[in-house]
């Protein structure tokens, strides 16, 4: 039997939120792509993590990672660029797989509400910073 935390899995894809993204955003309606990328800015701050504690496996490009890393591509671009948008199992480093499938939708959301609370932001406009 295959273990739950070996199996790839989605954990989350841009691609659900993306009319959520476009109701919040109306004037872009006309611009697919940057809303896209709107949808994909929870998981880009989700990726920006798990890039600075090493908890990428070696599925993704390594040199993608480091350029992530050295704040030269931004998590967004390789969301969407490099993972088609999709935050899967197999992209976590297994180390770190089974909490980030034990943590994302149980409290990553709530923590990723606060972080906008706290920025004085509404969900779904703004894209990835480094400056947060």
């Amino acid at each position: 039997m295959k273990n739950e935390y070996n199996a790839s899995k989605i954990i989350d894809d841009a691609e659900w939120h993306y009319d959520s993204a476009m109701k919040a955003n109306p004037g872009l309606r006309n611009n697919a792509e940057k809303v896209y990328r709107l949808a994909g800015t929870h998981i880009a701050y989700y990726i920006a993590w798990l890039v600075e504690h090493d908890g990428m496996s070696d599925l993704v490009p390594g040199s993608e990672i480091i350029a992530v890393k050295n704040r030269e591509l931004t998590p967004t671009d390789l969301l969407i660029n490099t993972m088609d948008g999709k935050l899967l199992t197999e992209d976590i480093a297994s180390s770190m797989r089974e909490f980030v499938i034990e943590t994302y939708e149980s409290t990553y959301y709530d923590d990723y509400d606060a972080f906008l609370d706290m920025l004085d932001e509404p969900l779904w406009v703004s894209e990835f910073s480094w400056e947060h």
